[in-house]
Formats: C-alpha cells, sequence, structure tokens
C-alpha cells in the first residue's frame, strides 16, 4: 500500500468542508482530533481503525453498548481532571526568563530520568528549559499526580474552567448539529462523544491553560515527540496562536498520518526515508534529517553475545488493550507461538509491552516450559540489555522495539496480529529487513533457518546494514548532539 492508497482510507479526516469552518482562535476545531481514530486511541467497543475503514455493519447491541459506554466514560474523564486539578499544588515559576518546553508524559517519567528526553536535556543543563508532565486522560487522578514537576493543572484556575464550560455549550450545538448529518453516519458514536460537552469541556480546559502557561512563563520554543495526541495537538495548536517555534523530535514513523503545522516547526528526522514520505505528504514544515536519539543510547548497550543455546524473545503487544482482539483470541496466539519457538530447544524470553495489563496470561502460558521466562515492567536500560542479549526478536507486527533490535543486529521476525491497520504502524514498509510470516503458519522453519543457516544469516546482516543506511542516517553516537543543534538554531539559544 503506497502514501496514496493510505491518505484515501482516512476518509473521514477530509470529507466534509463544513468541519473545517467550526474553529476556535482560528483553528478547526476538527483539529485537535483528526488523528484519534486512525491510531486506535478510543477504547473498546467504540468502533477500530479496521472496522471503520472497511466500512462495517455494526449491530444494534454493539451500538446499545458503546453509547451506554459513552455517556458513562466521557462524564468520568470530566469529573477525574478536575479532581487532578484540586490534587495538584500550583507550581508556578512566574519569572520573566524566556524558556523552552519540552513536552513528556507522566509514565515516560522514571525517577530522575524521562524517556526519549533526558539525553536531550542532559545536553542542555546550561540553557533555561522547562518540563511539562501531560497526564494521560484514562489515567485515574491520585496522589502520584502531585510528584511531577510541572503539569497543566497548576494553570487552571476558576475563571478558566468557567470559560471552558461556556466554550463547550457553544461548541457542542455547533458540532452536533453537523454530525447528525448522514456524511459523518458511520462514525456517529465515536463523533458522539468526541463531540459530547463533557469532552469538549476537557479539550478546553487544556487549550486555555495551554495558553495561560506559555504567557505566563514566557515560553520562547516548544520541544515534542509526537503530533497525534489530545493534548500533543492543543499544546500545538496554543504554540500557533502565540507564534512560537516548534521542533518535533519524531519517534514514530513520520508520513502515516496525515502532519500539519500551525506555527514554524522543524522536525528532526531519522533518516532520509523519512523526509521523502514527508515531502510526498507535502509537510509545510522545515525537514531536517538528524538520526535517532534511541540508536545512540542503543551503541551504550550493544556488546557481542556468545549464548550456549539460542535465545528467542518474544516482543508482545497491547492488541487486547487496544482493541484489535479478544482476550481469548490473543491467548490462543501467543500459546501457540511460544509452543513451537520452544520446541526449538532454545530459551524462551517473552517481553511484555508496558501497557499490557494481563501479566498473569503470560505467567500462566509459561508455567508448561521449563525454557520459557517471563519480563515485565522493565525500565529502558533493563530492556536494551535484555534485547542486547538475545539472538533473535519475534514481534507481532507492530513496534519500535523492532526497529531497536536491528540496531543491535539481531534478525527480527514478525507475524501481523494488527489486521488492516497495520500500514499505519509498520515501521519496515518497503522493507525486507524483517522476516514477515503469516500468522498461521507454523514459525518454527523459518525462526531455525534464521538462527543456523550461515548463508541466510549472512544475507540478513545485510539487509539490516542496507536498512539503517536508508532509513536512520547513520548510527555513529552524534543524533543526540545534533538533535540539540537544531533546537538551539531553531530558538536561538
Amino acid at each position: 500500500m503506497d502514501l496514496d492508497e493510505e491518505k484515501s482510507r482516512i476518509w473521514f479526516l477530509d470529507k466534509g468542508n463544513e468541519l473545517q469552518d467550526i474553529k476556535i482562535d482560528d483553528v478547526p476545531i476538527w483539529w485537535f482530533f483528526k488523528p484519534t481514530l486512525i491510531v486506535n486511541t478510543l477504547p473498546k467497543p467504540f468502533l477500530n481503525f479496521d472496522e471503520i475503514s472497511n466500512d462495517r455493519n455494526i449491530g444494534f447491541f454493539r451500538r446499545f453498548k458503546t453509547r451506554l459506554f459513552s455517556y458513562s466514560l466521557r462524564r468520568y474523564i470530566l469529573m477525574n481532571e478536575k479532581k487532578k486539578i484540586k490534587l495538584r499544588k500550583k507550581n508556578l515559576i512566574n519569572d520573566e526568563k524566556s524558556k523552552v518546553l519540552f513536552l513528556t508524559y507522566s509514565n515516560h517519567v522514571n525517577s530522575d530520568k524521562i524517556f526519549r528526553l533526558s539525553p536531550l536535556l542532559d545536553k542542555m543543563t546550561d540553557k533555561d528549559t522547562y518540563i511539562l508532565v501531560s497526564d494521560l486522560i484514562s489515567n485515574h487522578a491520585s496522589g502520584n499526580i502531585t510528584s511531577y514537576g510541572h503539569m497543566i493543572y497548576d494553570y487552571i484556575d476558576e475563571a478558566i474552567l468557567k470559560e471552558a464550560n461556556k466554550l463547550a455549550s457553544e461548541f457542542y450545538f455547533k458540532l452536533n448539529k453537523l454530525r447528525k448529518t448522514s456524511l459523518y453516519g458511520g462514525i456517529n458514536e465515536e463523533l458522539g462523544f468526541l463531540f459530547s460537552k463533557n469532552f469538549l469541556e476537557v479539550i478546553f480546559i487544556y487549550y486555555l491553560g495551554c495558553k495561560e502557561l506559555i504567557k505566563r512563563e514566557n515560553i520562547k520554543g516548544i520541544v515534542v515527540t509526537a503530533d497525534t495526541g489530545f493534548f500533543d495537538r492543543i499544546l500545538l495548536a496554543c504554540a500557533g496562536y502565540y507564534d512560537v517555534p516548534v521542533v518535533m523530535v519524531h519517534h514514530g514513523n513520520p508520513g502515516t498520518v496525515p502532519m500539519e503545522t500551525l506555527s514554524k516547526t522543524k522536525i528532526c528526522l531519522k533518516g532520509k526515508n523519512s523526509l521523502e514520505n514527508l515531502k510526498k505528504l507535502n509537510f509545510n514544515g522545515e525537514m531536517v534529517v538528524t538520526g535517532s536519539v534511541e540508536s545512540d543510547k542503543i551503541l551504550e548497550y550493544k556488546k557481542k553475545v556468545n549464548n550456549t543455546k539460542k535465545k528467542v524473545m518474544i516482543l508482545t503487544a497491547p492488541l487486547v488493550e487496544d482493541n484489535f482482539m479478544s482476550k481469548d483470541m490473543y491467548k490462543s496466539y501467543v500459546k501457540r507461538y511460544v509452543s513451537e519457538i520452544s520446541n526449538l530447544d532454545v530459551d524462551v524470553v517473552i517481553s511484555l509491552h508496558p501497557r499490557e495489563k494481563d501479566l498473569g496470561l503470560y505467567k500462566e502460558i509459561s508455567r508448561d516450559y521449563s525454557n520459557v521466562s517471563v519480563l515485565h515492567s522493565l525500565d529502558l536500560d533493563q530492556f536494551y540489555e535484555s534485547l542486547n542479549s538475545v539472538d533473535l526478536l519475534f514481534y507481532f507486527g507492530a513496534s519500535f522495539s523492532a526497529v531497536e533490535a536491528i540496531f543491535f543486529d539481531k534478525p527480527v521476525v514478525s507475524v501481523n496480529l494488527y489486521g488492516d491497520s497495520l500500514p499505519y504502524l509498520d515501521y519496515f514498509k518497503g522493507s525486507n529487513v524483517v522476516v514477515k510470516l503469516d500468522k498461521e503458519e507454523d514459525v518454527s522453519e523459518m525462526i531455525s533457518k534464521m538462527l543456523y543457516d550461515g548463508d541466510f544469516k549472512e544475507e540478513l546482516a545485510k539487509r539490516r546494514e542496507d536498512y539503517i543506511a536508508k532509513y536512520y542516517y547513520t548510527l555513529d553516537g552524534k543524533a543526540t548532539e545534533r538533535i540539540v543543534d537544531e533546537i538551539c538554531k531553531s530558538f536561538s539559544l
């Protein structure tokens, strides 16, 4: 599937210019919601992208269940966000120094380290930086909310809450009048949630809070690592309102979701292929190829491994949590793959995705095998040590850790458990560096060949070398330095 075909699939982003006419501060409200259904962030029983894009006929019971769930969830989210505001002790700086804002997320903060950002911040200790921590709207309000440095809740007062409520009422009327037209019938329940008064109120609380933060803290530049989440989009819209430049250190697969800019934007890309993708999509920001921060970190852990017994890592995925398949179906696939691989007389390590909730499922499966172990709750250092220690990675079709395995010079094999949504999640489109198998076939024969066939191992090693040259610029340990240089140039630091 090429880029034009992918763009045509996301029909609901481009149909109906009426949505583009409903704006706040000259920003279409629809701009905040555009990527949501594509990247599948709405929980079950809302439709996932595969169901939407294939125009599935959803039954009455599913619709009814979705409507009840939507009614409860949107009220809970608003109540929960307001509770977070009350729990926070205001942490304001209120000085006149110009600052560069780095956006991170509560699940990326681990003690004194911040996933993806710490390598950049460590090289900018002499600069005036401001780290903003965003908490997922799905996270329950608790005492932990007080442990983070700066959060958007610190800037929200009664005046903002009152204005957000007023705006939500105004836009609810406009958006739902449009939603009830036949044009958007296929995602009516999903838009009913996004365009509900409760959820719109959360969006406007964030929006007004971000405007207040940028103004009060004299933010002169913003650094983000993504542009698809609700808070990401809101902060970028506020940057556009105040004409604050943005640097995006993109960690994902830029170009799979249409990207727009609302302010002067520079994107630091991992390789020339990402550059070509964004050019095809007419991305209107500045594009710079820098290499990947992750690759610099990996070089610290990359060591030669000589296992007396071959070791295979099975990298799991939040397919159940992200509404791609049922728990029973997912369990049946995992159980079969573990059986097929363990019978090769290799050690098997099952490594859980951080967002997975059912550790018990994997422990239950592993009990039947003496050569299978389960890893979970690893920090990045521990994960890299584990990844370096294996001889092959097996995964389910969508994970940046597969790219990291390539950096470690590990052969990688995948099965696609994501269905038609995979083109938006696959880091290896157009490349043969990963051996891709059908999800229904026995994987043991190919894995055995990848581990023991000398000629095939050499061929795969050459593919990895070519992939890195094309997609990730170079592994010279200096990508972080190049990205910091681009940040400093953008904000005149």
